[in-house]
């Protein structure tokens, strides 16, 4: 099944300030999407971007600071 094709089946919840939503819902109403289309179109389209880099560095770095275990602390 294609990421395009996929069923929306989980729910992501996240608090943004208020500027940052009315940004976003006007943008979406700019593509005549709803705001959850637009921001899953945004995301799909940032994690398409870099998913390529994930898998290349936990290849290469087996005990670096992976994405799953947060920011490094130096």
């Amino acid at each position: 099944m294609s990421p395009q094709a996929e069923e929306n089946t989980e729910e992501l919840k996240l608090r943004v300030p208020p500027s940052l939503w009315q940004d976003l819902a006007r943008l979406a109403n700019a593509e005549d999407r709803s705001l959850s289309e637009y921001c899953r179109m945004v995301l799909s389209l940032h994690r398409n971007g870099h998913v390529a880099r994930l898998s290349a560095s936990a290849s290469t770095c087996e005990w670096c600071n992976a994405p799953s275990q947060g920011p490094r602390n130096n």
